[in-house]
């Protein structure tokens, strides 16, 4: 059924009231119906729509999305069972001290889970409806925020065409439209499940509350009767709230709702935040099961209900996430790990996988445990992770506890003491929530706009300009996931600085485009890490693009034996970030080839001749080698081991920036990076460095 709050929301989704008012208005003031049809689609609306019709389903199309949702959602209503249950038990502990308030009832637990029973053939049913009429059935809101639920049609892109074209358009566009349509889907399915456990809950609760005030069974019963036909409004519109949500699809009102509003009010907001409702309801779930529940339940200590609810929710989570804090120190569980970005790529090449679960691997008996700069982990050769991610808001739980234990029991050097380190703990929620796919186009934003020099803003702006022009094909997603499977390898796309501003990022991202395509060809340097070796797509398996994380990894095999590099393991242990050399030299930016050679450079520097000798430079990988496995450098301090590395990082990056603008032997490969360092040299000696 289609409520008045589902019509107010919906409107919500156009601007608001006052803007669906304005084009009424508008729309009406035209004296002729030729008028009135090019107003309600100008061809700019119809590409606009079109655009973001191929663009939003192409990011929801790799099946591991699609179950992660189903996943996530499945968890979430099993997780409000335990909820209610406690619900139940704080009311009755409530009227065992005299209490004549309103209350959750223990045995609505069983009326809950006979609702989730019942409620699964209704969701089979509405699902296949939805699936059918590519429209949602129960309410007009749904996780995907469009200003226009078909723009792919006949009708739409060509009203005047031949009926065969039409009809050709329709397919097309139920072609693109089928990973939103799946997505609704699963949605109306665990909609109607919540729909039905919300209606048995409340009738269990309504006949409680009657028999305890001396109601007859006929009473009783004509009241049950009146709530399961819809006649109750009170508690068929709390479970039509129940069912959006149990999916995260709930409007966001207030403050936060306009901001939403004004976020995605234009093409360039939507291509940034193309999510804004379904974030914003995770993190509020998951603040409920955090401390912070217990303060929004006295906030609503006038509705008992609710607040016993709330303290439920509040007493569990927490309950997770001390469980978690105590795991996460016996290395059961991992968070983020290091803050540092290169340092956490430096791990993960040794085997370590942020956000999962640890077991100790059959055969061993004694697990190592091996020091990452500030932090203890168990070494990744004697453990098998399972993941637990994209399962919220389950996965923001044990992440914020296990992230909070790390800053607890291994605090940076600039944690001096428990205040410093209770305020890195209240970091670890913006970490985790900048980390998620979700909200990369707030993360975007928020670089941009917290980017204090000129150089990083733009910095910023390519970086997402680069993301949101290579996701501009239909099935972005899946046909990416196709690409890693074919070729794990990633090319080092760079913008061209020798191209106009307006430009260099538009053709880099298309660069970008073509590469996430399958069968298309890498011409270009690729992706490499500090020791030049090619940078790997994470996860580049069949397994890992149609399975969820934790399924992935569960039904994966470990034929494969993590064997640790011994030189890397010195490197992390000792808590040195091994960064690639800048990309520009002298304040000069370098292409990417110039980017690749000298990074080549830094691992590999040409022989010398000495006296007509050829005299063999070691490599960067060599020269660590020889340094970190002797026992002179095991016996050092931390500090001095790490002064020791980045000596020779240093000595390394600096020899190659050497070869590249002053050695003669690569004066023509290198000629027009010199020109543009002279002029650079010239123009400082003349004007200084200006600070704008």
């Amino acid at each position: 059924s289609v409520d008045n709050q589902s019509i107010i929301d919906l409107m919500d989704e156009f601007g608001g009231d006052k803007s669906v008012r304005d084009l009424a208005k508008d729309f009406l003031a035209l004296d002729n119906v030729g008028a009135r049809n090019r107003f309600s689609a100008g061809a700019w609306d119809k590409v606009k729509g079109a655009w973001f019709e191929v663009w939003i389903n192409g990011l929801l199309s790799a099946p591991a999305t699609q179950e992660a949702n189903i996943v996530g959602n499945a968890m979430f209503q099993l997780l409000t069972i335990p909820e209610g249950a406690a619900a139940g038990v704080i009311g009755a502990m409530r009227a065992a001290l005299g209490s004549k308030a309103d209350r959750v009832f223990i045995s609505e637990t069983a009326a809950d889970i006979f609702g989730m029973v019942q409620g699964i053939g209704d969701g089979f049913r509405l699902a296949g409806q939805a699936w059918r009429t590519e429209a949602p059935v129960r309410d007009l809101v749904g996780k995907i925020e469009s200003a226009q639920r078909r723009a792919i049609t006949g009708a739409n892109l060509a009203p005047g065409g031949p009926e065969f074209f039409q009809r050709g358009i329709d397919y097309l566009g139920a072609t693109i439209r089928l990973p939103g349509r799946a997505l609704m889907s699963a949605d109306e399915f665990f909609k109607a499940v919540a729909y039905r456990r919300s209606i048995s809950t409340q009738s269990m609760r309504k006949a409680m509350q009657m028999r305890n005030n001396g109601s007859t069974r006929e009473d009783i019963a004509e009241a049950m009767d009146d709530i399961l036909q819809g006649q109750d409004k009170g508690i068929n519109d709390a479970a039509e709230e129940a069912a959006q949500y149990s999916t995260f699809t709930n409007p966001v009102h207030g403050n936060l709702g306009m901001l939403g509003k004004w976020a995605q009010s234009s093409v360039v907001g939507r291509m940034l935040v193309p999510f804004f409702k379904t974030p914003v309801n995770v993190f509020k779930a998951g603040a409920e099961r955090s401390p912070y529940g217990f303060i929004k339940a006295i906030a609503n200590a006038k509705d008992p209900i609710k607040r016993d609810t709330l303290i439920a929710r509040a007493s569990l989570g927490t309950g997770a996430m001390v469980y978690t804090l105590n795991a996460a120190g016996e290395g059961r569980i991992t968070g983020s790990g290091p803050t540092d970005h290169t340092m956490r790529q430096q791990l993960e090449s040794l085997g370590w996988k942020k956000y999962s679960f640890t077991s100790v691997k059959d055969g061993v008996e004694n697990p190592r445990w091996i020091q990452v700069g500030h932090m203890m982990i168990m070494h990744p050769e004697d453990v098998d992770y399972i993941s637990y991610e994209r399962m919220e808001p389950v996965s923001m739980i044990l992440a914020i506890g296990a992230d909070i234990a790390q800053r607890h029991y291994w605090p940076t050097a600039e944690d001096e003491t428990g205040w410093d380190v209770a305020l890195s703990s209240l970091d670890v929620i913006f970490d985790y929530m900048k980390d998620q796919t979700f909200l990369q186009g707030f993360s975007n934003i928020a670089k941009i706009l917290g980017a204090t020099r000129g150089e990083d803003m733009a910095q910023a702006i390519e970086r997402a300009t680069l993301t949101l022009i290579g996701s501009q094909v239909p099935f972005s997603s899946v046909l990416a996931g196709i690409e890693r499977i074919q070729d794990p390898t990633m090319e080092h796309v760079v913008p061209d600085r020798n191209e106009p501003l307006g430009l260099r990022s538009l053709y880099a991202g298309l660069k970008r485009m073509d590469d996430r395509l399958p069968l298309s060809e890498t011409d270009g340097p690729l992706l490499r890490d500090r020791f030049y070796t090619p940078r790997m797509a994470k996860n580049p398996t069949v397994r890992n693009l149609l399975l969820p994380p934790m399924i992935a990894d569960m039904l994966g095999d470990d034929s494969k034996r993590i064997e640790s590099d011994p030189v890397m393991m010195a490197v992390v242990a000792a808590g040195v970030p091994l960064t690639k050399p800048k990309s520009k030299i002298e304040g000069v930016a370098l292409t990417a080839e110039e980017q690749q050679r000298l990074l080549k450079f830094a691992n590999f520097p040409p022989d010398d001749i000495l006296y007509g000798q050829v005299v063999e430079n070691p490599s960067f990988y060599d020269a660590l080698k020889s340094l970190v496995l002797t026992d002179d450098f095991q016996n050092q301090t931390i500090a001095e081991q790490q002064t020791l590395i980045r000596a020779e990082d240093s000595a390394f990056k600096t020899e190659a920036i050497a070869l590249m603008i002053e050695d003669p032997r690569f004066e023509d490969e290198f000629s027009e990076l010199r020109a543009r360092v002279r002029k650079n040299r010239e123009r400082l000696e003349e004007y200084g460095r200006q600070s704008q």
